[in-house]
């Protein structure tokens, strides 16, 4: 149970960050101190708080793989179908991303050893 709360959690993690990525391009794109400058100022540290949370209860080997797995699926998802960048990614780069996605799937269900489930 305390496995599925930390997946949970990264899962959460990851989105903050993923977040943060998109609000980042909003920004960049517009007023210097625009609305989108403050979200990002406000959110970014939640995510940050929430890594160092994770990490602290299940280790940094485990959990930034997770994390940071998913923010490179997340971020993708969210250019490719909000930004439509479909003509920016390479065969190649989608392998990539289903070799990460792979790789979660091996980490989440493969990569912990049993007496810390």
């Amino acid at each position: 149970m305390k496995y599925i709360f930390v997946c949970l959690l990264a899962i959460i993690s990851a989105a903050l960050f993923t977040l943060c990525d998109t609000l980042s391009k909003i920004w960049a794109q517009g007023d210097p101190m625009s609305k989108w400058f403050i979200y990002l100022v406000i959110i970014s540290p939640f995510a940050y708080f929430l890594f160092g949370y994770v990490t602290r209860t299940y280790g940094l080997t485990l959990t930034s793989n997770i994390i940071n797995i998913l923010i490179v699926l997340f971020t993708p998802i969210i250019g490719l179908f909000y930004y439509k960048e479909w003509h920016m990614v390479t065969p190649i780069g989608y392998l990539g991303m289903a070799f990460a996605f792979i790789g979660l799937v091996l980490i989440i269900f493969f990569g912990v050893r049993t007496e810390m489930r």
